[in-house]
């Protein structure tokens, strides 16, 4: 029994560890580098990003700071990512005046700017409503008030939003009594998280995620960045899926093999079978002393 459970036990601990890893550019010098995490892995890491990890050819871990850029007092031009658009529809509401853009992803995406190229009409001016969409376990469908927006002809179309997590969207436009507004374009982008670290010339790195288990690292080398200095950027390439099985959240407890229901029928057999075996031999024993 006991061979049994440590046989079980490294099994488990064999089945954490990542589902993802990405590439990181090489670069052609040595010292402090930022590198700018693409959007896929954004939209397969958690959203704080703590499940991140840094390995060298050696795959030994190496530390690094998140940067998260500030668009509002830039001190360097702003890095976004392009977020790729999965499922887009466009309806009109006539009877209640308003245009609905749907917008669905297979996991949720890190948003935080929505641009619109907007044909005609030639002068406008809509409110715009964003709402988060949801399923609930009954079927039904809600809807969760995020934003508020304006299209303005007089203005770029931009919607600027602070880190949402979204995979099902819906932005309503207030027509009134005004003729809908003929979208030709749309962008959705996401503002790059960037890594800082030491990086060593024609090295090859590679960055691992997606372990739900995980918390964020706590390296010391923040104390010695200069985040003033500029820096060369590198970026994370070729996404690998991992053939690694994480293990469940937190919340989901591991069932042991003694809990499940086949070892509990497995139990009642053997043991009924051992008593059928048992009361036989009894009742043939007593048989015998009443014939003696």
């Amino acid at each position: 029994m006991i061979l049994v459970l440590l046989c079980l036990n490294s099994i488990l601990l064999f089945s954490q560890g990542f589902s993802y890893s990405a590439s990181i550019e090489n670069t052609n010098q040595n010292g402090w580098h930022k590198i700018i995490v693409g959007p896929e892995v954004v939209c397969n890491s958690k959203p704080t990003l703590d499940d991140l990890r840094l390995y060298d050819s050696k795959n030994e871990e190496v530390p690094f700071v998140i940067l998260r850029q500030d668009r509002y007092h830039p001190t360097e031009p702003i890095i976004y990512n392009p977020v790729k658009i999965e499922t887009f529809t466009i309806e009109e509401d006539k009877e209640k005046k308003l245009t609905r853009l749907n917008f669905k992803f297979e996991k949720p995406q890190l948003l935080n700017v929505i641009t619109f190229t907007v044909d005609s009409p030639g002068y406008y001016y809509r409110i715009a409503n964003l709402y988060s969409n949801s399923t609930g376990k009954d079927g039904r469908r809600s809807q969760h008030f995020e934003h508020t927006f304006y299209f303005n002809s007089k203005s770029q179309n931009i919607c600027q939003l602070n880190d949402l997590f979204l995979d099902d969207f819906t932005i309503e436009i207030l027509n009134e009594d005004n003729k809908p507004l003929h979208i030709t374009r749309t962008v959705l982008e996401q503002l790059a998280p960037l890594l800082v670290a030491d990086l060593k010339k024609d090295e090859k790195y590679t960055l691992k995620f997606g372990d739900p288990n995980l918390n964020a690292p706590k390296y010391d080398i923040h104390n010695f960045i200069d985040y003033k200095k500029k820096m060369p950027y590198v970026k994370t390439t070729v996404l690998e899926t991992l053939n690694v099985t994480p293990l469940p959240s937190p919340e989901t407890k591991v069932q042991s093999f003694w809990q499940k229901p086949w070892f509990l029928w497995s139990s009642i057999g053997i043991g009924a079978l051992i008593l059928f075996i048992f009361s036989a031999s009894l009742i043939k024993e007593m048989r015998k002393d009443q014939n003696a």
